[in-house]
């Protein structure tokens, strides 16, 4: 195998990409194509007691709106599965009502 420590090794993907002809994920689109939406906590610290989205449904266009409650595994983590996926009642993972931040994720 050939030694690649200490050597320049160009990325495939790099004229591409400094050029504008790459493409990312935002820049993809098909028909007929879902997108979601974040509800991200105005509060540092909070428990959610309801969440209440009877107004949402009736706007056009939206299909579906998921909470913590939605959420078969509600945890995350990079070492611990610690945070919740969406902050909100009924979740299976303890606590999952209370939110840490100003920009935890509460409904989708």
């Amino acid at each position: 195998m050939e030694q690649l420590v200490g050597k320049s090794i160009e990325r495939f993907d790099s004229v591409d990409k400094v050029t504008g002809k790459a493409l990312f994920p935002g820049d993809i689109n098909f028909h007929d194509q879902v997108f979601v939406r974040t509800l991200f906590s105005p509060s540092p610290h909070a428990i959610i007691r309801q969440v209440e989205f009877t107004d949402a449904l009736k706007m056009p266009g939206v299909i579906a709106v998921l909470t913590a409650e939605d959420v078969p595994l509600n945890e995350y983590g990079l070492i611990t599965n610690d945070q919740p996926v969406l902050c909100g009642p009924n979740s299976s993972k303890a606590y999952s009502d209370r939110t840490r931040f100003i920009g935890d994720q509460m409904r989708m």
